[in-house]
């Protein structure tokens, strides 16, 4: 039986050697080897980007908003079933995102902010 790491040095080995670079793998994962596979050709990976997993900010953000949305949403109210609960679901994620105020906003929802 072949490791993932053993699969992702056959595949990625040849093309990578081929360009001068030198492969390396972290036993956490294979995210270091991917992200070293796609950044020659200028490709990017979509969480690289946008968002950073399991660091203190993201984590704390996404808490946040959890604890927010069970005691507003999945607690704060009575649903009498849980098809009930679920139907409200998307009025209730678009009231906290847009409708909702935001002290990074000085107290304003984010909808009465400008765009550019």
């Amino acid at each position: 039986m072949t490791t993932s790491a053993e699969r992702m040095r056959a595949w990625t080995g040849p093309a990578i050697l081929g360009f001068g670079f030198r492969p390396f793998f972290l036993a956490a994962g294979l995210w270091a080897a991917l992200a070293m596979a796609l950044r020659w050709p200028g490709i990017r990976h979509i969480f690289s980007r946008f968002a950073r997993p399991c660091t203190p900010k993201t984590n704390g953000k996404t808490q946040r908003f959890i604890q927010t949305f069970l005691r507003e949403w999945a607690y704060g109210l009575a649903h009498p079933t849980s098809a009930a609960r679920n139907a409200d679901r998307p009025g209730r994620l678009d009231g906290f995102n847009r409708a909702r105020p935001h002290s990074a906003f000085k107290g304003l929802p984010r909808s009465m902010l400008r765009t550019r």
